[in-house]
């Protein structure tokens, strides 16, 4: 009945409830979304199996007033925390999940009002999947006029990539290459701030204020009030001592980043070229982005709404895996745990693929992963077998 409640009045709250709600939830990637959700799943199944062993080892079965075995006896005391306990977990994380949800549209006003690079992955059914800031659209190709929200890839929460294992004999741990992968990985894990226009150092007392190009949906924050305003692009000037140049900021995610995977997450995300053009002016489309450089400054775009990180951890205990190494490629598995650390069978996989960068000579990450932690426990089994 309480569950029920808790729907009931999501389902009729009003804007400014909803509204309150959102504000007050943090904004996190897809892929932490993801990760939060399969926590949430993976601890009620937790929760119901102590339930479902519980039931057994006492030869009853429950149902909603009483239960019945052996004997018709009450239900024990001790086991509706437990059934309680995992329906609301699952309630939880479902309704934060919707909420944060929720806050990434309300919070972007469908689109930052920055270009955001469009991610697709397609399954070995053809089945592809395009996410923009917009929303995420479903369509499978092997027949124009069908239209579906499902893939039929590895089931998963983390990609709908299908995890493929490399052969045992081709698994190894190095070291050195090892501490090269996950330094570079943390790296790539700090740049997802920048993504988000965090983690950089600002003067919140000098911005720039433009009337946003009319065929850009935009709701970006003052720099004054610190309030959500629409069809204005409010930027602020950057102060962090890494960056007084937009070459300074491709040069940082360079020495992270290939040139393909560059491309792909920031190939688009920076504009110079218009110092003639006025403060309220409008600024086009093909200048609003998420860097700028305007009368010899570097300025950040301000999106609207906050954005935090899930804290990450990794363990000395277990090794990274290097695979299908060359001369200039090799992935690396690792496992990754949010906020703690815990059991190997909780961590996310982390599939890291590396090149050595023909440009500095040196490895850079290509593409990165995320897989069930079960996967790094299969490769981590096979090699110590």
């Amino acid at each position: 009945m309480k569950e029920k409640e808790i729907f009931d009045k999501l389902v009729n709250a009003e804007d400014d409830t909803m509204d309150i709600l959102t504000d007050m939830c943090p904004e996190i990637t897809d892929a932490e979304l993801d990760r939060l959700l399969a926590v949430t799943e993976r601890k009620y199944k937790m929760k119901k199996k102590d339930k479902d062993r519980a039931e057994k080892d006492n030869d009853i079965t429950m149902s909603e007033n009483e239960v019945s075995g052996v004997e018709r006896v009450r239900r024990p005391a001790w086991l509706t925390p437990i059934a309680t306990a995992a329906s609301v977990v699952l309630v939880a994380g479902i309704v934060l999940g919707s909420v944060i949800m929720l806050n990434r549209q309300a919070k972007s006003g469908n689109g930052s009002g920055v270009d955001q690079p469009a991610v697709t992955a397609t399954t070995a059914d053809t089945t592809e999947i395009t996410t923009t800031a917009t929303g995420t659209s479903v369509t499978n190709t092997a027949s124009t006029t069908q239209t579906t929200t499902e893939t039929t890839a590895e089931t998963t929460l983390y990609t709908t990539v299908p995890f493929v294992a490399p052969a045992a004999e081709d698994i190894y741990v190095d070291n050195e290459l090892g501490d090269i992968a996950l330094e570079l990985f943390k790296e790539y894990d700090e740049i997802d701030l920048l993504r988000n226009a965090a983690g950089v150092e600002v003067d919140t007392q000098d911005g720039l204020r433009f009337a946003a190009d009319p065929e850009v949906e935009i709701r970006s924050t003052c720099y004054d009030t610190h309030q959500g305003e629409k069809g204005i692009a409010y930027y602020i000037h950057v102060t962090d001592s890494r960056f007084s140049c937009l070459e300074d900021i491709r040069r940082y995610l360079r020495s992270v980043l290939s040139e393909g995977l560059y491309e792909r997450l920031f190939g688009d995300s920076m504009a110079s070229g218009f110092d003639e053009l006025e403060q309220n002016e409008v600024l086009d489309k093909e200048h609003m982005k998420q860097w700028i450089e305007y009368r010899g400054k570097l300025y950040q775009y301000c999106p609207y709404g906050g954005w935090e990180k899930l804290p990450v951890v990794f363990s000395d205990s277990y090794p990274v895996i290097i695979a299908d190494k060359t001369e200039t490629s090799c992935t690396a598995y690792f496992p990754e745990w949010y906020i703690e650390v815990d059991n190997v069978e909780n961590c996310v996989c982390m599939e890291v693929k590396l090149i050595l960068d023909p440009e500095f000579n040196d490895w850079r990450i290509d593409n990165v992963q995320q897989f069930e932690g079960r996967h790094y426990g299969e490769l981590y089994d096979m090699l110590n077998s």
